[in-house]
């Protein structure tokens, strides 16, 4: 063996010190110092797999406690994933506060949750009031659904305590569905945390890392530090591992106090992969050090002492100088804060998995038995809190009768505390074990059914709702069948799929009516009830409402009267009746004193368009918004109903980045989808013009196409709205005459500006037939006549009418109360539909003041055009305004862009020349070869660029470069 390979920390191949981290050090300690100050404030440290999160926190947490703030750590990984609130029970272990959590007894889910997150902010709350505080939890990709719950939570509650909330994870690891991915919109959209992204080393940096960790006198070799930056691409977790293996092979030695290298670079062969590095490395460890990491590494990403200790059963002291000699070959750390157990984790979870490989599946399995049978024999009566992880060691120990149980009680568990993604996984693993029992197999489907639709998973459930009919249909029972085409007419009408909804919910209904005045008839009356509304049809609504109300009252069946209650209400407040804001608030406050969130959600959703029915204006139901989304965040939901409203809410108030980021999180599945699909048709279509918007359209129709009549009224309108933003009069009229018999049926603002770009489109393309027709139908009355829109909408067609007969000065008026009433309601296209006609008509009246008064009603028309960046609609308004012969009003000068800080000194010298390289036109290949970096690299310059410059393509760093627009650049 090598002097290299032999023991002491002077020998380690570590890098002593951070490289390249100053700038996110620097916005760290800012937050620390905000934090001491007596603010609170949340962190967000990103990057890929091996980055330096760990090493830069590690450093971090040094500089927070030499500060005098108490640091508390909790870890989530790929085991404690299983287990609810993991990292955060892990901190109220480790400041002796376990006890002062609620206990979940004699609790219903939501309640047990609030007050969970409730008893945790009011824990760390105190502990930050006794002494600054900083909560730091590592690797929120493996989080558990409560605690991606709470983390918001905790960065919204504790704003005003001393407490600063780091959370890191693996941007590599965030795929389109990844649960993580709405906690950072939602944290982002709130402007609650700063994000920290850390990215790979530069080839100068690498140069620097190389010289701290082989302690080298002078900078290592071109040679070298190329070979080693275009292996590892700048990862430093990589290169520590690759400079291990090279140690092991003798490839460089420890002489003179600092590693040199033993054979030319051109000899030295450079592990392709981490695994290899670790693998070589792991191989030359004697055999009962293997051993312990083989045991470890099935275990889980960190352990602690005693379950080793009982996996294992070997001596004390033969353990712990195992676990040494895993610790210097850097393998594992010890994570024992002197307070709780002694822990121990591997140094990265690349390296767990590189130990894995060595074992043998029936190795594995045996491991597996052994661990789950040490962490049973001490669960005790927290079998329940450790459930996922015994089913887990279980499962992948083939005891399939202890894994069913265990899984079946993790399910359980998850369900009570609202991880319903993570109860229907179990569940799902449960319905596997149990095939070859099948008694209850149709009940255990029926809660699979229910936990995926809770959890967003409409296709999942109907597939579990439909597998459960099937099995009560053999076994004969009606009662079963009843409650299971129930569920499958809820789970068709969120795919879209209306027609067979209504006929699912028809047939439980007609199949449950033999058996008397049930709970389960009760439930599916109120389901046809549903449907019926969202077809239109309010008098069938309105009559089965009421008769599922009367048996859930005499079946004292809480959640179905609340769900009948919110159906009655919508069917009378979408007729204008004003007491349908009464019954439905009465739903409300039911299913909210009762912790019914889903009922809760549906009902405040439901509210908000029946106060617009009723007359209320867009700042009041704006309200019923914000009270929805709050209860939403407190209770961890994001279902894709929530995102739709959302983006309704965002693109109403011109925020379309954030109402981008809501789409982008939506998984797609329901019904839902198609509205946000074509709200992003829209924000293309502002931003670049109408042509890449057309696969979203067309995507969205098929959605839409077996949709309820509510759905393909609304979404109608959105197209329409899209296609006359993009210029396309006769899109507008052909979309929009396909929904014209339903126009009036729901009241809603965006159906009244569609009737308005109706309009418009018409008098466009000069059809005097489609413009009539559509003034009949704008002036006509609907249900919602009491909506302002309907009044902005009706003003509208008196004022075109008007027109066309050669009076302006009574269109002028009109119009000029159209666009205010369209404006308190929230509908800005439809108010700038108005103010632009009106532009046109007070100059052909072209009496004194009137161009005054036309340029006025223009500058009045950009401020949500400007907020919302719609580029591509501006430049149309230009050259309208321009034709118009009117001054267009010049946008003030962005405040983020300092005089004393141009954006060009945004940008470091290499990122400079890659901008010039992209503007000469190379690819992100050849930018590679030319500067003789990696190609991910060369990409990874390219996005700074477009971050740091807020541009969004290559040609717009291509136009900022050369000094022109980058706005007005194609993309």
């Amino acid at each position: 063996m090598t002097t290299a390979a032999q023991s002491g920390a002077e020998r380690r191949i570590l890098c002593p010190v951070l490289i390249g981290r100053d700038v996110e050090m620097g916005r760290l300690g800012s937050l620390l110092r905000e934090c001491l100050g007596g603010h609170g404030r949340t962190a967000l440290v990103s990057g890929e797999a091996g980055v330096g999160k760990t090493a830069m926190l590690r450093h971090f947490v040094q500089q927070a406690r030499a500060d005098g703030a108490r640091v508390l750590l909790g870890e989530c990984t790929e085991i404690d994933a299983r287990r609810p609130f993991g990292p955060f029970m892990e901190i109220a272990r480790a400041a002796n506060r376990v006890a002062s959590l609620p206990t979940a007894d004699k609790t219903t889910a939501g309640s047990d949750r609030y007050r969970l997150h409730s008893a945790f902010t009011a824990l760390l709350g105190d502990l930050a009031r006794d002494r600054p505080l900083v909560i730091v939890i590592e690797d929120l990709h493996w989080a558990d659904e409560a605690s991606l719950e709470l983390f918001p939570h905790l960065a919204r509650k504790l704003r005003d305590v001393p407490l600063l909330l780091v959370g890191t994870y693996r941007s590599d690891e965030l795929h389109r569905r990844h649960p993580l991915r709405p906690v950072l919109s939602e944290l982002s959209r709130s402007r609650l945390a700063v994000d920290i992204a850390l990215r790979p080393l530069s080839e100068d940096e690498v140069s620097d890392f190389l010289r701290e960790a082989m302690q080298l006198g002078r900078p290592p070799t071109v040679e070298f530090r190329q070979a080693i930056f275009e292996t590892c691409e700048g990862n430093p977790l990589f290169m520590e591992e690759v400079l291990r293996a090279l140690v092991e092979r003798g490839d460089i030695e420890y002489r003179d106090g600092s590693w040199l290298r033993t054979k030319e670079v051109a000899e030295i062969v450079v592990p392709d992969t981490l695994r290899d590095a670790v693998l070589e490395r792991f191989r030359t460890l004697s055999a009962d050090v293997q051993n312990v990491l083989l045991h470890a590494a099935v275990i889980g990403q960190d352990f602690d002492f005693d379950l080793l200790s009982r996996v294992i059963g070997s001596d004390e002291a033969v353990l712990v100088s195992a676990l040494r000699a895993a610790i210097e070959a850097q393998l594992l750390l010890e994570v024992s804060d002197g307070e709780g157990p002694d822990r121990f984790t591997f140094r990265h979870a690349l390296t767990r998995e590189s130990v894995l490989l060595e074992l043998l599946q029936r190795e594995r399995r045996s491991m597996h038995a052994t661990v789950g049978e040490a962490i049973e024999s001490r669960a005790g009566e927290d079998a329940a809190a450790l459930a996922e992880e015994l089913a887990y060691h279980f499962d992948e120990a083939g005891d399939h009768d202890r894994a069913f149980r265990y899984h079946d009680l993790a399910a359980r568990e998850s369900y009570r505390l609202f991880a319903f993604a993570r109860a229907a996984r179990h569940l799902e693993r449960a319905l596997e074990l149990a095939m070859d029992n099948e008694a209850g197999l149709g009940e255990l489907q029926l809660r699979l059914a229910d936990a995926a639709n809770l959890g967003a998973m409409p296709r999942r459930a109907l597939r579990a709702a439909e597998a459960a009919r099937r099995w009560f249909d053999r076994a004969g029972d009606v009662r079963g069948a009843g409650v299971a085409l129930t569920r499958i007419a809820g789970c068709r009408w969120q795919l879209g799929e209306t027609r067979a909804a209504k006929e699912a919910a028809g047939n439980a209904a007609r199949i449950l009516e033999p058996l008397g005045k049930t709970h389960e008839l009760a439930g599916a009356y109120a389901q046809v009830a549903r449907l019926a509304s969202l077809d239109f049809d309010y008098s069938l609504a309105e009559e089965v409402a009421r008769r599922a109300v009367d048996i859930a009252r005499e079946q004292a069946a809480l959640g179905i009267q609340v769900d009948a209650l919110l159906t009655l209400g919508a069917a009378a407040g979408q007729q204008g009746r004003i007491e349908g804001v009464a019954i439905q608030r009465e739903a409300i406050e039911l299913a909210s004193a009762h912790d019914m969130v889903d009922a809760t959600v549906r009902g405040l959703h439901n509210l908000r368009i029946t106060l617009y029915a009723t007359g209320s204006s867009g700042a009041e139901v704006r309200r019923v918004d914000e009270e929805m989304f709050a209860y939403c965040r407190r209770h961890g939901i994001r279902w894709e109903l929530v995102c739709h409203d959302e983006a309704i809410y965002m693109v109403a108030g011109g925020d379309w980045d954030a109402a981008l980021r809501v789409v982008q999180e939506v998984p797609g599945e329901s019904v839902f989808f198609a509205p946000l699909q074509i709200f992003e048709a829209f924000i293309q279509s502002g931003r670049e013009g109408p042509g890449r918007s057309q696969s979203l359209l067309d995507a969205s129709r098929r959605r839409l196409r077996e949709a309820s009549a509510s759905h393909r009224l609304f979404g109608g309108s959105i197209m329409a709205r899209t296609a006359l933003l993009g210029g396309d009069a006769r899109a507008t009229l052909d979309v929009l005459d396909g929904i014209k018999a339903d126009v009036g049926r729901f009241p809603w603002p965006d159906i009244d500006e569609a009737v308005v770009c109706a309009i418009q489109a018409a008098t466009a393309i000069e059809d005097d037939e489609a413009r009539n027709r559509w003034i009949d139908a704008a002036l006509a009355e609907d249900p919602g006549g009491r909506m302002l829109s309907a009044r902005a909408r009706r003003l509208f067609a008196r004022a075109e009418r008007a027109a066309s007969a050669g009076d302006f000065d009574a269109p002028i008026r009109f119009l000029e109360e159209s666009a205010a009433l369209f404006n308190q309601s929230v509908v800005p296209f439809g108010e700038t539909l108005a103010r632009r006609r009106r532009v046109e008509l007070l100059l052909r009246r072209g009496a004194a003041g009137d161009r005054d008064a036309a340029q006025a009603e223009l500058t009045a028309i950009l401020p949500y055009w400007r907020k919302a960046k719609a580029t591509w609609y501006l430049g149309q308004l230009e050259r309208w305004a321009a034709d118009l012969d009117l001054d267009f009003p010049v946008e003030a000068p962005a405040a983020a862009q300092s005089p004393t800080r141009p954006a060009r000194s945004r940008l470091t010298p290499r990122e400079r020349e890659v901008a010039a390289l992209v503007a000469a036109g190379l690819s992100n290949k050849e930018i590679a070869e030319k500067l003789v970096i990696g190609e991910r690299t060369a990409e990874g310059h390219v996005e700074h660029i477009l971050g740091k410059l807020e541009l969004r393509s290559r040609s717009q760093i291509a136009s900022w470069h050369t000094g022109g627009n980058p706005s007005r650049s194609p993309s």
